[in-house]
């Protein structure tokens, strides 16, 4: 049995920078953009542990307590530039330049307290992780239409790269450094391809490569020990996922209805995935790993529906094939699972100035190696009322109000059978009141960080 205390401060702030500049020619158009940002994290946590037999009686006598110290340092560096030039009647080239640079400084303080001898350094779980994230990249695309014919081709060139170091203790407690450095240089190439064959029929496919990063829990190798029996650690010498998707959609236009149906093939090189090491002294490590390949195909409908006055909701279904290829070195197996999902969102209007707003999802059980995935449903409802000569709006959402969203999985291995169920957040509301005084002259734009840039 173990209790686990966390207490945590943070702050972080950010500034952006834009400038535009328009030509004589409708259209084109220059866009420079710089940002910073800084965040600061610190936690305390506190774990005490007791040990039980199987009777119930209690083998140590004194709890084990247990005291980390995490200290982080967050700098986002983001610039970039969007050229966009109107060709002919129909043509458009979009040209540019992006920059995102993320330094990262992580440091973990370990200490074990006993009443007879107090605090004493826990040097296997004292380390530190400074780490520089950048990615640097070039990109260009063309797009054009011929009669009902439309196509865009782009190419974006990425040169992206990780270095860091590692500080911390051997078994011995005798100090060690180790660098590490991740490159990782694509080009990414794009096409859409669409036909209008009238004013309801809309045919159109793409091809893709896509990039997925890894996430700081991902790559942080500082151990994270709040579960006695199952650390949880990251890697830093994981590579992003490289995603190469196809896409053939077909879209039907009626009075009252549109639909949209889909069939898609996606592979995953390099597929990023929890992975548990054999048990050492009964306890087991969840370190993050590059699995080889990953497949996904599927076929997906969306149908949007507006049948009544005041009242149009869209429907959404697919169903999709799942394929992991074995990966030994891990003790995973190949698997493979057919699951789908689907999920409605109905909006309604009550006479000019009260609307509401009820989505409910389901998502099946499914199959990615080594998890299996167990269903995830729930419903999140809203209404916003117009006030005020509609100067003033209240909105009310809520999220997950039958508090039936859960997640969980079973994982598998030659070493590890883990029946996992965690539930994040549980159903919430939140009420907001808005005043418009007037127009808005400032606008609020996201800043690009690295670390959120997850797809190309």
């Amino acid at each position: 049995r173990h209790h686990n205390l966390t207490k945590g401060t943070g702050n972080n702030y950010d500034l952006n920078l834009d400038f535009t500049k328009t030509f004589r020619k409708p259209g084109e158009e220059l866009v420079l953009s710089a940002g910073y940002a800084y965040g600061i994290n610190d936690n305390f946590q506190s774990l005490l542990s007791d040990i039980y037999a199987v009777n119930g009686q209690i083998v140590q006598k004194n709890p084990a307590i247990l005291d980390n110290e995490n200290n982080n340092r967050n700098h986002y560096y983001n610039v970039k530039a969007d050229f966009t030039l109107p060709i002919g009647q129909t043509g458009k080239v979009e040209a540019g330049y992006r920059s995102q640079i993320r330094l990262d400084y992580r440091d973990q303080l370990s200490y074990n307290f006993s009443d007879t001898t107090g605090y004493t350094p826990n040097y296997p779980f004292t380390s530190t992780y400074n780490s520089k994230n950048q990615i640097h990249a070039l990109y260009f695309n063309y797009s054009n239409q011929i009669k009902n014919f439309n196509y865009q081709i782009g190419l974006r060139g990425e040169a992206a790269s990780q270095t860091a170091t590692v500080n911390g203790y051997d078994p011995g407690n005798m100090k060690y450094s180790t660098p590490i450095k991740v490159t990782n240089n694509r080009i990414y190439p794009g096409i859409t391809l669409g036909e209008k064959f009238s004013s309801e029929q809309y045919l159109q496919f793409s091809y893709s490569r896509r990039v997925t990063r890894p996430t700081m829990r991902n790559l942080n190798p500082l151990v994270d020990i709040s579960d006695p029996v199952n650390y949880d650690t990251g890697n830093p010498n994981l590579l992003p996922e490289d995603i190469h998707l196809f896409e053939l959609g077909y879209t039907k236009h009626w009075k009252a209805v549109t639909l949209t149906s889909g069939l898609y093939h996606r592979r995953t090189n390099d597929l990023i995935r929890h992975v548990e090491t054999d048990p050492v002294n009964g306890v087991i490590t969840t370190i993050s790993q590059n699995i080889p390949h990953a497949y996904t195909t599927g076929l997906e409908f969306i149908g949007r529906f507006n049948l009544v006055k005041g009242w149009d909701f869209t429907a959404n279904a697919n169903i999709y094939q799942n394929k992991t290829e074995a990966a030994p070195q891990y003790g995973i197996d190949q698997s493979s699972g057919l699951s789908w999902n689907t999920n409605i969102t109905n909006n309604i209007s009550v006479g000019r100035s009260l609307s509401v707003q009820v989505r409910a999802d389901y998502h099946a059980p499914d199959k990615t190696a080594p998890d299996s995935n167990h269903a995830i449903y729930g419903i999140d409802a809203g209404a916003k009322l117009n006030i005020l000569h509609n100067n003033a709006s209240l909105t009310l959402n809520g999220r997950d109000i039958f508090n039936t969203r859960k997640w969980g999985f079973l994982r598998e291995s030659n070493a590890v059978l883990l029946d996992f169920e965690r539930r994040t957040t549980s159903a919430r509301a939140s009420f907001t009141f808005t005043y418009r005084f007037g127009a808005s002259i400032f606008k609020s734009k996201k800043i690009e960080h690295s670390s959120e840039l997850n797809e190309g």
